[in-house]
């Protein structure tokens, strides 16, 4: 699996760890990482599952696997920080656990995910991630993943320049082992279904 867990005991601990909220923050523009030299300026994103107001655990994409495929380094204990640029809000169902959803990160194949050659695409993954999160009941109000999904495409190659949240390839190719067709309404061998979700 392309985890990394920090520390690495957080894998025996995680998933019974409660979410009592989730928020993406953008941080400010850096280079991606990249495997060939003409990389981009954008935005990084990461998602933090809230334990309480001052605890949390972080989800961050990173394209640090072979080949540019996903790793998803998972870090305990995290505290916000002042340097994100832009912060999106998402309101949780009920009794959610984070092994709840990194279950469904790996039944959906949202695990069997490739950067592009640019080291891009955290918010393609994000904006995706989220989307599936909200169809089984993770995610609860749809105006929240609107804005989410607004603020997603708010990254910058330049001061003028604005890069779609789907970038410019064939979204088809990104989940490099699960047809799409397969996870268009339903949640995935082993993802989550809504009924697994208390929404109360």
């Amino acid at each position: 699996m392309p985890y990394a867990y920090i520390p690495k005991s957080l894998a025996n601990t995680i998933p019974s760890k409660p979410v009592t909220a989730s928020h993406l923050p953008q941080r400010l523009p850096a280079h991606a990482i990249t495997l060939s030299e003409d990389a981009k300026l954008t935005n990084h994103w990461v998602m933090y599952l809230n334990e309480s107001p001052t605890k949390a655990i972080r989800l961050d994409p990173s394209p640090t696997g072979p080949g540019n495929s996903l790793d998803l380094i998972i870090s305990d204990n995290c505290v916000y920080t002042d340097d994100a640029v832009k912060t999106v809000q998402l309101s949780v169902a009920a009794n959610l656990t984070v092994g709840q959803i990194i279950d469904h990160v790996v039944g959906s194949g949202f695990d069997k995910y490739i950067f592009s050659l640019e080291g891009q695409g955290c918010r393609f993954w994000l904006h995706t991630v989220v989307a599936s999160l909200l169809e089984v009941g993770c995610v609860v109000d749809e105006e929240e993943v609107e804005v989410c999904n607004e603020a997603l495409e708010a990254a910058w190659e330049d001061q003028e320049t604005r890069i779609p949240v789907s970038q410019s390839w064939d979204y088809r190719r990104l989940f490099s082992s699960v047809k799409m067709e397969e996870r268009d309404g339903s949640a995935g061998k082993g993802g989550l279904s809504r009924a697994s979700v208390s929404t109360s």
